[in-house]
């Protein structure tokens, strides 16, 4: 049962018309209430893709902003929370939370590159402060730097990997002799790709404690972790 995002309302009388009258109003309104109190409200929640939407209606300049600007920005911070399902030390976060990082993260690429006017300082901490205001979420709180540890080091690994796999066909194919030939041979599942490339270092990071304070943090320990397995 969602709670958030966008849903079509089905009124009370369609559902009745929808039981051929064999229910009233009454019926219907009764069973919610007695399956709502069953679950104790333990429905499903918003989604960090919903908590996104809503935070960045916090900026003080969102609605004057570009279109092509915002969209830019939305679809970085939701790939960002897309990687998160990557960590299972993730799962117990507050979706807030998850969200919250991804936008800081795409944020901050957008200063780096120098493509984003929303990025001004005078903007950027009156968003960090309505946030706050309205979250009681802490820019620099220890969760919100680890989880943006975890996602940023996912993030650069992730990269690290898709260059060797341009560098080298051996990341994609295997191979075999045939008639004393090399010929490429496919892997047998995504499985073994991922466990081969990507399998104890996804699960290291996501038991880091340490925050992130700054790029130099998220290198050191990429470098770190990279001769595990080369």
């Amino acid at each position: 049962m969602k709670v958030s995002d966008p849903v079509v309302k089905v009124s009370v009388s369609s559902m009745v018309q929808l039981s051929n009258d064999n229910f009233d109003a009454n019926d219907i309104i009764e069973m919610e209430l007695d399956i709502l109190q069953t679950l104790s409200w333990n429905i499903h929640p918003p989604t960090p893709i919903t908590f996104i939407h809503y935070i960045f209606r916090l900026h003080p300049e969102w609605e004057n902003h570009s279109h092509q600007l915002k969209s830019i920005l939305i679809r970085r911070s939701k790939i960002f929370v897309e990687i998160s399902t990557c960590s299972y030390h993730l799962i117990e976060e507050k979706p807030s939370i998850i969200a919250f990082a991804s936008i800081l993260i795409a944020l901050d690429e957008t200063k780096l590159t120098n493509t984003s006017p929303i990025a001004s300082s005078a903007e950027h901490e009156q968003f960090l402060q309505n946030v706050y205001n309205i979250t009681l979420i802490h820019h620099n709180s220890e969760d919100l730097r680890r989880v943006k540890f975890v996602l940023t080091s996912i993030f650069q690994i992730s990269q690290k990997q898709k260059i060797k796999m341009m560098k080298s066909t051996s990341f994609s194919y295997t191979s075999e002799k045939i008639n004393n030939q090399e010929v490429p041979v496919s892997p047998t599942s995504v499985y073994q790709v991922h466990q081969q490339y990507f399998g104890r270092r996804i699960g290291n990071i996501g038991t880091m404690k340490k925050p992130m304070t700054d790029t130099n943090d998220v290198s050191g320990y990429i470098s770190s972790t990279s001769g595990e397995e080369e």
